[in-house]
């Protein structure tokens, strides 16, 4: 099986970075989903 650890940890910087911009936008709720997914990638 290929590792694939850098391209999980890619993702959830990328979902990080879409959760901060949805708190910006004022979609709190959207924003926590998004960060709590990047967590569970990490």
């Amino acid at each position: 099986m290929p590792e694939r650890s850098r391209d999980w940890e890619r993702q959830a910087d990328r979902d990080l970075s879409v959760a901060e911009e949805l708190l910006r936008m004022g979609f709190l709720e959207w924003a926590c989903f998004v960060a709590q997914q990047a967590s569970e990638k990490l």
